[in-house]
């Protein structure tokens, strides 16, 4: 490797080190000033290296596109190219997959940008990205990795850490320079942190020069941001350097340092100054603000740069707003500013007064004493006592505080809580219930009460003031609070069985993405019956039949499964995302797979979790399937696999691929699965535990053992042979989160059954019902297509269940139709209507975000 390492001093987890590269000797922890191409904008590498500026940071993808990489090394490397003597940093292009999705496409082969400068697409393969760096002849060059927005959640996230992996392979492989440029991998894994711990530890096992954390700085909760860094640090070999991607925050950094990170880099410090804020010890200055017209003291008193040496805020404050070199010369400022923080945390930690330097810098950022929750449990984790600085306190520079100075600038101090138009209407439909409709005299008080606190939980899940478990939890809180129901009544749901089936359908669906075995099974039916176009929809929706009552996800089957496969075969065949091509192949593909989706969760009770919910919903009014599993495959069965397999075949005709044959899509799926290699050990145990659980749901009642029992030994199988671990049950966000605001909606609405509402209601429906003298076939049709007509308005199957279901039913039974036939059809209902819109369901959300059909 051409990199030395040597830490000269450290505080408990933070380090000052010297990391000596081919051009220069750096002093860590350092900023890193982005250059896009080769420069930062208004200022000379003169001036950069008179602030100290040690390593600047160029990027690979636009460098590429102009002047391009050849043209760099012909003319003697980066360096050379823009008379720059010291370090330089190249990004591997991964960014823009994010900052410029709408433009990429990404697959295992690598991601597909359409040029801004000339429309051309730009394959940007890990050996490419590679060879670009070779050529531009950085001292540090950064692998390819697939890069995802933080605040994504589910089985996207998990391809991409795992992808990343398998593009570090390639990337080591296609490196012709590693005696004169280090190559660092980049941790991926989102804000799961089982996921982060199999990628550091995946990248450690390869020995690379040094590591950098990815994927953070994009929107996520600096709860989270800390929680990952120090976590990835903690994993990461001591004596190689450690590189947090995308951070420029001065608050982020001296965090990210006290946690032993060594390397920053982000726009934010010439991107504010374009909008003509400054930074000082105690946050920004925004010299925009009028107030700044008539002040003559300096940006920062005791900044020793030549912007606060020779130029008051008034002058700067003309300039910004009305001339070019404001900006300039805030851009010297501020990256003055970052290299100042940079040699004060060195030299902090070098001389042992770092814990003294973390507590200066927080009283100046934070002299009311306010310092952010997310701060102070970080410095428990780097063992710094930060307690003096969280009371109020005087500021040691009050005198200077002035209007436009802003005292933080982290992004925790947002505006939070509910939002408060959707606050007020939800709250004002219960209101409005309890003290301005009239009560009937058939319903008590209690019932009444209860019933407008209901209302108020359903509007606030279909508007959302707060996110649906939360605002859940408000509802049951109530309920206790007013003394409408008892503590032990209020939360009798939480113990239900079908709940907690619910919770764990989700880990199986986890243990169908984290074993690879959901995409294998998949493609082996796209090398049986994909040589047609027709035959590979076919062979796509067979596998979404046969993977789904198992895997009781729709999101997770389209994410994790058949969205990346779709994507692949159609870009084999010349299909693109956002691009007139996609009708050939990827838009009847992926429409075809939308509405199979909707069929294959109709057609088995466990295939999606609304079907669980339905079916106890129902039971709370009083209507019980027996053997449920068994009697909802009898009622789904001649339908749902007639439309199956009439869709394709149907979509085919009116909605036509232009490419009618695909003969080498048996050949790639063949190649991958000769790549995956034979079944591991983990994906046969999920094989049996999954033909264990379904054979139990089948027959258990004959046995005595019911549907909750049976998922319980199964994920009991697979957490004693490791296929799951707990931590993946604890991640799973959304299994918690159902499992909260479904068991309010279940028990508050056993309880409106058991107080007489729902026997009132099925007497007023039925007067009404009465008086339009509509027979029950005929009721039954209108209920069913106004049930599913008002998912327009809807973005959640689970949602709109939660909210429409119950009424609906009683709507059915007050009508006459036949009670078991109501709570089947609507559940079926259910799951077609998630196919309605592109907005939908969360697969419609994941197919159509794809790119290949337009909204």
């Amino acid at each position: 490797m051409a990199l030395r390492f040597e830490v000269l001093g450290r505080f408990n987890r933070a380090r000052a080190a010297q990391l000596t590269l081919p051009h220069f000797t750096c002093q860590t922890p350092l900023f890193m000033p982005v250059g896009t191409q080769g420069t930062i904008k208004g200022l000379t590498t003169d001036q950069l290296e008179e602030i100290g500026c040690q390593i600047i940071l160029g990027n690979t993808y636009h460098l590429e596109l102009r002047p391009g990489s050849q043209l760099i090394d012909d003319l003697g490397g980066l360096h050379k190219f823009m008379n720059w003597k010291r370090a330089l940093l190249t990004d591997s292009g991964g960014f823009q997959m994010v900052s410029l999705l709408h433009l990429a496409d990404i697959t295992e082969e690598g991601v597909t940008f359409q040029s801004p400068v000339d429309g051309k697409p730009m394959l940007l393969t890990p050996e490419e990205s590679i060879h670009i760096q070779n050529n531009i002849g950085a001292d540090i060059i950064m692998a390819l990795d697939d890069v995802v927005k933080t605040t994504i959640t589910g089985p996207r996230i998990e391809e991409a850490m795992y992808r990343t992996l398998r593009w570090i392979d390639r990337c080591i492989a296609a490196h012709k320079k590693p005696d004169v440029q280090n190559l660092f991998g980049i941790v991926q894994g989102g804000l799961d942190p089982v996921l982060r711990d199999i990628c550091v530890k995946g990248l450690v096992e390869r020995n690379l020069p040094g590591y950098a954390i990815g994927g953070l700085a994009g929107g996520e909760d600096k709860d989270s941001f800390w929680r990952v860094v120090a976590q990835c640090t903690a994993g990461l070999p001591e004596d190689k350097p450690r590189y947090v991607m995308g951070v420029g925050y001065p608050l982020d950094i001296v965090v990210c340092s006290a946690l032993g990170a060594d390397m920053y880099d982000c726009v934010y410090p010439t991107r504010t100054a374009r909008f003509g804020t400054a930074l000082v010890p105690e946050g920004v200055l925004k010299l925009k603000q009028s107030v700044m017209a008539t002040d003559e003291r300096p940006i920062d008193p005791t900044c020793p740069c030549m912007v606060c040496k020779n130029y008051t805020r008034a002058y700067l404050h003309c300039l910004v707003t009305k001339d070019a070199m404001g900006s300039q010369l805030l851009s010297y400022h501020n990256l003055s500013f970052m290299m100042r923080l940079s040699r004060d945390l060195h030299m902090s930690i070098l001389e042992g007064r770092f814990p003294e330097f973390v507590r200066g810098f927080l009283r100046m950022q934070f002299p009311k004493g306010d310092v952010p929750k997310w701060v102070r449990n970080a410095m428990v984790v780097a063992g710094i006592d930060i307690a003096e600085c969280c009371t109020p306190a005087k500021c040691p520079r009050d005198a200077m505080d002035a209007p436009g100075t802003v005292k933080r600038i982290c992004d925790c101090q947002a505006p939070a809580g509910a939002k408060l138009v959707p606050l007020l209407v939800s709250l004002t439909v219960g209101l409005a219930v309890r003290f301005l409709a009239p009560r009937p005299p058939e319903v008590s008080p209690q019932a009444w009460q209860l019933l407008s606190i209901f209302l108020s939980t359903i509007a606030g899940l279909v508007l959302g003031p707060l996110p649906v478990g939360a605002w859940a939890f408000l509802g049951l809180t109530a309920a206790v609070a007013t003394h409408t129901l008892p503590f032990a009544a209020a939360f009798s749901a939480f113990t239900n069985e079908v709940i907690w089936l619910i919770v764990i359908s989700f880990f199986f669906a986890r243990g169908f993405v984290k074993t690879g075995l959901g995409d294998r099974i998949a493609t082996y039916f796209v090398k049986w019956l994909g040589s047609s176009t027709l035959g590979l929809s076919y062979g796509l929706t067979i596998s979404e039949a046969f993977i789904a009552p198992a895997m009781p996800s729709t999101t997770a089957r389209a994410g994790g499964v058949f969205l990346p496969i779709i994507k692949s075969l159609s870009l084999s065949a010349g299909s693109k995302p956002n691009h007139p091509s996609s009708r050939k192949l990827g838009s009847y593909l992926v429409m075809s797979q939308f509405q199979a989706a909707g069929n294959s969760s109709a057609l088995f009770l466990t295939a999606a979790a609304q079907n669980l919910l339905c079916l106890k919903l129902a039971e709370e009014l009083g209507i019980i399937v027996a053997n449920p599993w068994v009697a909802w495959f009898k009622a789904a069965s001649l339908p749902a696999i007639a439309s199956l397999l009439a869709t394709p075949y149907l979509l085919y005709k009116i909605f036509p691929p232009e490419t009618k044959d695909t003969p080498d899509a048996p050949a790639l799926a063949a190649e991958k699965l000769k790549r995956m290699g034979p079944v591991t050990k983990n994906e046969w145990v999920m094989i049996g535990t999954m033909l264990l659980a379904v054979s139990l749901w089948v027959f258990g009642d004959a046995i005595g053992v019911s549907s909750v029992v049976a998922a319980m030994l199964g994920l009991s199988i697979l957490l004693l042979l490791g296929v799951l671990d707990w931590d993946d049950c604890l991640n799973e966000k959304s299994a918690w989160d159902t499992f909260a605001w479904f068991a309010v909606l279940v028990g508050m609405a056993g309880q409106l059954t058991n107080l007489g509402i729902v026997s009132w209601m099925s007497i007023c429906v039925a007067k009404l019902l009465e008086s339009f003298s509509l027979s029950w076939p005929a009721a039954f049709c209108v209920l069913e297509a106004s049930y599913f007509l008002i998912h327009y308005l809807f973005a959640s199957q689970t949602g709109h269940v939660g909210a429409l279901y119950s009424a609906f039913l009683a709507m059915h039974v007050a009508a006459g139709v036949p009670r078991a036939l109501s709570a089947l059809a609507l559940a079926f209902n259910t799951n077609l209507f998630g196919a309605l819109t592109h907005y939908s369901s969360g697969q419609a959300a994941v197919y159509f975000g794809g790119k290949f059909m337009s909204t």
